[in-house]
């Protein structure tokens, strides 16, 4: 087998992204906290806000789909 080992049904990927040392110590700091590598920390991190993405264009989708007149459809327009 070539590559990262599989996750789920699908591959990890590998993402390299540069940090300020200051930064680093400070992750390092928090990962400690939580007794992760600073590479599960972020992992983490972006899983969080991967998600909390994802609740925020649900939450759009859903009031979008309510119409102008909030859950009324008697008057779908603008006043």
């Amino acid at each position: 087998m070539h590559g990262r080992p599989m996750l789920g049904k699908h591959r990890m990927v590998t993402v390299a992204t540069r940090i300020e040392p200051q930064e680093l110590e400070q992750l390092k700091t928090l990962a400690g906290e939580c007794s992760l590598s600073v590479c599960a920390y972020l992992r983490d991190l972006v899983r969080l806000e991967l998600g909390r993405a994802e609740r925020v264009d649900e939450l759009a989708a859903a009031e979008t789909q309510q119409g102008l007149n909030g859950g009324s459809t008697a008057y779908d327009i603008a006043v």
